[in-house]
């Protein structure tokens, strides 16, 4: 497409050779190689925003409207924050490919790193969760294998001693370090907004 418009031959050199201005061809520097690249990356980014677009809550652009906002402020400070995250990592896919990196390098350079803090809060999640999950644990565990959900029923059955709280106590830090950790090193305020 781009070497049909600004080749030697293409339509945009026909049409200002036409108009006496010379032959204009700028499909074999550094401007067609970035028009293929833009044209190459549409599709993706297109694709991407629309999804992200379609998950805009509209009642947010319409209180904004309420609000007496005018197109533009609402473009400024509704669309494009909630758009924020798809823009940057379709940018962010579309310039490792244009650098030639493969559909792989790509997962795990960009994909894998923008996924992160999803990725790292459900295991959070997950994690404490298993902890809470009696039913579940009683279901799919041998005598052989007990699970700590098990354990301490078994012993909230037979036993009454304090060691409860103090294990509840422990299990309520641990869960308070590691949300300490996943917020220092991922970051939890882009969950919270």
């Amino acid at each position: 497409m781009i070497i049909m418009l600004g080749g030697r031959n293409g339509l945009i050199g026909m049409f200002t050779q036409g108009l006496g201005a010379g032959k204009l061809v700028f499909a074999y520097g550094m401007a067609g190689l970035f028009l293929g690249y833009l044209y190459f990356s549409i599709p993706r980014v297109v694709t991407t925003v629309m999804a992200a677009a379609k998950k805009i809550d509209p009642m947010y652009e319409e209180a904004a409207r309420t609000l007496g906002a005018s197109s533009f402020r609402i473009l400024k400070d509704v669309t494009l924050p909630a758009l924020a995250p798809a823009l940057f990592s379709t940018g962010a896919l579309c310039f490792a490919t244009s650098m030639g990196a493969t559909p792989i390098q790509v997962f795990f350079k960009i994909t894998i790193p923008l996924a992160r803090p999803g990725i790292m809060a459900g295991a959070l999640l997950a994690f404490l969760y298993s902890f809470d999950e009696v039913a579940l644990s009683s279901l799919l565990s041998t005598p052989r294998f007990i699970t700590l959900p098990i354990r301490i029923m078994n012993y909230m059955e037979l036993t009454f001693d304090p060691t409860l709280a103090a294990i509840s106590t422990l299990l309520i830090l641990a869960s308070l370090v590691l949300i300490v950790l996943m917020e220092k090193f991922v970051g939890l305020d882009m969950f919270v907004k």
